[in-house]
């Protein structure tokens, strides 16, 4: 199967249509589980890839364009979407 083939030069929009908070109550840090849509755009990453979320727009304070946050443990679905766990 085929891997790295989106980029910083080759980048993939996605619709956000899941967002799950999964921690239990009383925790500092949240796990959320998050389900992308990619629409009609193939989408073929194997179980256990990451993936590097870049939000729209610019920061507010350093004036440039976000930088990727990176999420972990991506399943890919037949649907074109794909899960991941956020920390």
């Amino acid at each position: 199967m085929p891997t790295n083939l989106f980029g910083p030069k080759n980048q993939i929009t996605a619709t956000v249509v899941g967002n799950v908070n999964s921690t239990e109550a009383g925790f500092h840090n949240k796990t959320h589980h998050i389900v992308l849509d990619f629409g009609a755009t193939p989408f073929p990453e194997p179980e256990g890839q990451s993936i590097g979320i870049v939000p729209p727009g610019w920061t507010p304070t350093a004036g440039r364009t976000w930088r990727a946050s990176i999420r972990s443990q991506v399943r890919g679905t037949a649907s074109g979407r794909a899960t991941t766990t956020s920390r």
